[in-house]
């Protein structure tokens, strides 16, 4: 699993915050986890990566682990150790109501270890069999997701902005980070809808005659349309008060070509992440992998680690 937040507490965010990725066969995996976290690094993210048989206790080593300043953590926990690696941690991480752990703790289970051991500690009305989580044995599977939403991000211009530069300024790295997105739905862009906001709103409709999802065909275009816009831009951030935010939406997409899929893959990524600057909506595509949403969560109340 990949739990990642942003070193930023001013940048942009997204509801697409973690997911559980399956290890290739054949790779090890704390060499996969410090992959990931050269992929992620670029885009302005901090990433706890969690590895283990099971997504429960994937997801336990990722979400317990702490989150140094500018690196990431990965903690690979050894195969068919997943009940050692747990049995100390809180009976608090299993997704038990809060109104029943005073009576568990008062029954002297109060780690993982404890519930592993306690044979009438099981089901629930969900069908979720508590004491083999806690024990590491989590049969739930993997189920490749794919993010059906509608493509969507927005700056927000700090300390708004007078004028229509620092606008521009925006444009290049909203439409990297939306690449980004087609580029894991495996989509490409055949129209956008631009927002800008100060006390009213200016937006604007823009056609890509070539659905792509290459950045460097896609910003060009947009910052164009942008420009020939700028009179009635300008117009109301005069009239009415400065920039406060810039949308951009994709309103019409189809499937990518292979060729752009491999033409966007050949791209530098840390070049592009320099660009991209900070995205915490973008869906995080791995070679070999696959993606399941954090809705299959079964941690909760998640708490790092004190050292």
């Amino acid at each position: 699993m990949v739990d990642a937040n942003s070193e930023n507490d001013h940048a942009p965010s997204g509801n697409h915050r973690a997911v559980f990725l399956e290890v290739p066969p054949g790779t090890r995996g704390m060499a996969f986890g410090r992959r990931i976290i050269e992929r992620i690094r670029p885009l302005g993210l901090r990433c706890r990566v969690g590895i283990a048989d099971d997504k429960f206790t994937a997801e336990v080593a990722a979400s317990t682990a702490p989150v140094h300043a500018s690196l990431g953590t990965c903690t690979s926990v050894p195969r068919g150790s997943s009940a050692v690696f747990l049995a100390s941690l809180p009976i608090h991480l299993l997704p038990i109501p809060a109104d029943l752990l005073p009576q568990l703790q008062g029954q002297g289970i109060n780690t993982l270890g404890d519930a592993a051991r306690t044979p009438l500690f099981s089901f629930d009305a969900n069908g979720i069999d508590f004491q083999r989580l806690a024990g590491g044995e989590d049969p739930s599977g993997l189920r490749q997701w794919i993010p059906q939403a509608p493509i969507v991000e927005t700056v927000e211009m700090n300390p708004p902005s007078p004028s229509v530069e620092p606008l521009i300024f925006q444009i290049r790295p909203l439409v990297h980070r939306i690449a980004f997105r087609l580029r894991g739905r495996q989509t490409a862009a055949s129209r956008f809808r631009l927002k800008i906001t100060g006390r009213k709103t200016v937006e604007c409709v823009i056609p890509i005659p070539d659905a792509t999802l290459l950045p460097a065909v896609l910003a060009p275009t947009i910052i164009r349309a942008t420009q020939e816009l700028a009179s009635n831009i300008e117009s109301a951030a005069a009239d009415n008060g400065p920039i406060r935010s810039v949308s951009l939406w994709v309103i019409e997409e189809k499937g990518a070509t292979l060729e752009q899929i491999q033409s966007f893959d050949a791209l530098s990524f840390e070049a592009m992440g320099q660009s991209v600057g900070v995205n915490l909506g973008s869906p995080l595509r791995t070679k070999g992998a696959t993606l399941v949403p954090v809705a299959n969560s079964k941690v909760k109340q998640i708490r790092p680690r004190q050292k």
